[in-house]
């Protein structure tokens, strides 16, 4: 039975049979023990009858009791989280500073405060701006005459302008010690015990909310995606009101030769749109004839922002440089609402195409010539300043003097391209080569495919009156995969097809962090319908889930589907390492590819190699979209167990759920491939160690000239897997937690 309570009033019932009890006669109470119990109430009532209010507190504070559940929810995954979630909210108004709630009795003596002649802005107690505590803020401290820390946005980070693009004008995030501008919630992170001074084993970690007076729901959400040209595209919501979008550069402020942390960030514009859509520029080209890159100056100047990398090319040396992009709404050219969650550059920069490596593409076509044979690949440098190799395309060649010049461009990516030169040689004698080069890499099929679903929380003002609220998933004993409480919690939930869940004991959790842990939950649990459709009552802390009946039944039959498969193909002495072979056998033998439904992403692809026009490639895109709506089900796992077909994600996603199933430790995972095609794939724990693992490419679907399970838990430097599976780096960071 799960664990369901419903929304009332209880406290009322509580007075009423406490009074019940006093005003009854002696021989129910003696006075002396109606005296001790009036003034324990007495001190209850001074403190806020917290023994009846879940969300009480005093001024300044939302008072909260994590419940038993909760609490060992939290418990089973303190590992994995660096500080510990205090159960009490810190409310602030937009203009009022944060006063810490307790009294600091040796602030002289707090071990973590920085020392003279040090740089760090380190000390016991940070402000960030984000749930990841990523970006940290600067703060004025005070101590006031109660002895409690009164922290003011400070200039170091209020201040802090917006540096403009172009004709642009700069604006502001915040005012200096007025308010604190584009942030919603701040994280408070303490790391000295304030009564003792003492370092803490695990930080605290205090929730900020600010009351922005209903300007909170101007947030907007951002997702970013690559699109099969090397572009990055960033959509968000509309935000009413507003009448343009900045794209800005968030930086953090390195000290030359240190590692001392400054606290500080750098903000460019990177550009401004009208529009609730943006898509970075077509890569430009080495053009050698011109000693260097082709492209508008502007176009260049937006590259080099987006490179997250600082390269010496005298050293031979590149030093990572990671940023992280953000949207502002912006009305009459001043911020409005509040700042989009970030896109670290870690989640596409090794993905996203910067130019090719002309100076190690001439050595090897100098190491090729002297063989008598023609280059087939170029290294290409990323945004995260690494090589990769992708295959070429040669789109022209031609007599200059006694040299052959070749045109060649990255497959796929028709604008990254480049020149060399054939020395002492003839178009006779190079063409026939070319040609055989071309029709193999054209030929070559790319069993991908993925639809990545962008998971919007609409804001809602919600009646719970009369409805049913889940507060506790303890009951529910689905397995799930989750990498923290709030994961496995909203997991469960959404398992028992819960239409309100309360999210209160999570305060940790901003309106943009439920987004995203959705998007996790859902993708790394793809028993739970999909389709759901998330709104949330922020004042509430209540999300609410909108599910299609049809699609409620279909995936309830693929749970039982799932729980089938797995009982009839594992056994209780199998280890994890034939489970997971017994598992991938399966699959091969009931699962073919879906090449219907992955033709849209081909024509697409075509579209764009053949450098159609803007209109042209616009309506492949629409096609392929529509394309995807049309075989929904190879996308899931409705096609793979009731129709015995899928595209790599349909693969990926089964894999999960059957080895979620059989108690295997997995992951789903998505990212691109050598040819930067958009897949996914999977890893498994064996033996204490993460391995990759492509059903999809195991399958060799009768076609005897590929190699069956050549892709079968694979070591993650295996060359076989390192140089044809490039994943998100969230998923690289996952298993490194």
């Amino acid at each position: 039975m799960n664990s369901f309570t419903k929304n009332k009033d209880t406290s009322n019932k509580i007075w009423y049979n406490i009074l019940r009890i006093f005003t009854s006669g002696g021989e129910i109470m003696s006075r002396k023990i109606r005296f001790i119990s009036l003034l324990t109430l007495l001190i209850c009532f001074l403190m806020g009858c917290s023994l009846f209010q879940k969300n009480g507190g005093g001024p300044g504070e939302q008072g909260s009791q994590f419940s038993e559940s909760v609490r060992k929810l939290r418990e089973k995954y303190s590992k994995n989280t660096p500080y510990d979630v205090q159960e009490k909210v810190i409310q602030i108004k937009e203009n009022e500073p944060i006063t810490f709630p307790t009294e600091v009795q040796k602030p002289n003596d707090f071990e973590t405060l920085p020392h003279e002649g040090q740089t760090e802005l380190i000390s016991s107690f940070e402000i960030y701006g984000d749930s990841n505590l990523r970006a940290i803020l600067g703060g004025d401290f005070k101590m006031n005459d109660k002895r409690q820390i009164v922290i003011e946005p400070a200039y170091h980070f209020s201040a802090t302008r917006v540096e403009a693009n172009g004709e642009h004008t700069e604006y502001g995030l915040a005012k200096q010690g007025e308010s604190w501008g584009v942030f919603d919630t701040l994280y408070l992170l303490q790391r000295d015990d304030e009564r003792t001074g003492k370092k803490l084993k695990k930080p605290k970690l205090w929730i900020v909310k600010i009351d922005k007076k209903g300007r909170d729901k101007l947030a907007l959400k951002t997702k970013s995606s690559l699109l099969g040209d090397g572009r990055l595209q960033l959509e968000w919501t509309e935000v009413p009101g507003a009448d343009s979008y900045s794209i800005i550069k968030r930086e953090y402020v390195t000290m030359p030769g240190s590692d001392a942390k400054t606290g500080l960030y750098n903000y460019k514009e990177v550009d401004r749109v009208t529009s609730t859509v943006y898509r970075t520029d077509l890569p430009t080209h080495y053009d050698s004839r011109n000693g260097g890159r082709s492209g508008d100056d502007p176009i260049l100047a937006r590259q080099r922002l987006l490179q997250a990398y600082d390269q010496d090319y005298s050293k031979k040396t590149v030093e990572k440089k990671p940023y992280e992009l953000l949207v502002v709404p912006l009305k009459d050219k001043e911020a409005l609402g509040t700042i989009s969650n970030p896109i670290s550059s870690d989640s596409f920069a090794k993905l996203m195409p910067n130019q090719i490596d002309f100076r190690t593409f001439s050595d090897q076509v100098s190491a090729l010539r002297q063989k008598g044979n023609i280059p087939e690949e170029a290294p290409l440098q990323m945004m995260d300043g690494q090589i990769q190799n992708f295959p070429i395309v040669y789109e022209k060649i031609e007599k200059e003097g006694r040299d052959v010049r070749c045109l060649v461009s990255i497959k796929g990516m028709p604008t990254v391209k480049t020149d060399f030169f054939i020395e002492q040689a003839s178009v006779e004698e190079v063409q026939p080569v070319v040609d055989k080069h071309n029709e193999k890499v054209n030929k070559e099929e790319s069993k991908s495919g993925v639809s990545e679903k962008y998971i919007s929380v609409e804001q809602a003002d919600l009646d719970l009156k009369g409805k049913t609220v889940v507060h506790d998933v303890s009951d529910i004993e689905e397995r799930v995969a989750a990498r923290s409480a709030a994961q496995e919690y909203f997991a469960k939930a959404l398992l028992s097809d819960a239409e309100y869940v309360d999210y209160s004991e999570f305060p940790e959790l901003s309106e943009g962090d439920v987004s995203e842990l959705l998007h996790d939950v859902l993708e790394q649990n793809p028993v739970i319908q999909q389709g759901v459709v998330p709104a949330i009552d922020a004042k509430q802390h209540v999300v609410s889930f909108k599910y299609d009946a049809d699609e409620t039944a279909k995936y309830k039959k693929a749970r039982k589907k799932v729980k089938e498969i797995v009982k009839d193909i594992i056994k209780d002495q199998m280890s994890d390492r034939e489970k997971i072979e017994a598992i991938n056998q399966y699959m091969i033998e009931h699962i073919s590819y879906d090449k219907a439904a992955y033709q849209g992403f081909l024509n697409y692809k075509t579209s764009i190699e053949n450098k159609e026009s803007e209109e042209a490639i616009s309506k492949a895109f629409k096609d392929m979209q529509d394309g995807i709506r049309k075989y929904e089900s190879s996308f899931d796992i409705t096609g793979p167990l009731f129709e015995g077909k899928g595209v790599c994600q349909a693969y990926a996603v089964t894999f999960q759920a059957l080895a979620q199933e059989a108690g295997l430790e997995t992951m789903y995972v998505s990212g691109n491939t050598d040819d930067f095609d958009p897949h996914a794939w999977n890893f498994a724990k064996v033996d204490g160690q993460w391995l990759a693992l492509d059903v999809t490419w195991n399958d060799s679907d009768g076609d005897s000239a590929k190699k069956e399970n050549e892709y079968l838990l694979l070591a993650m430097d295996n060359p076989l897997y390192a140089q044809s599976h490039y994943a998100f780096d969230r998923y690289e960071d996952a298993i490194k937690e």
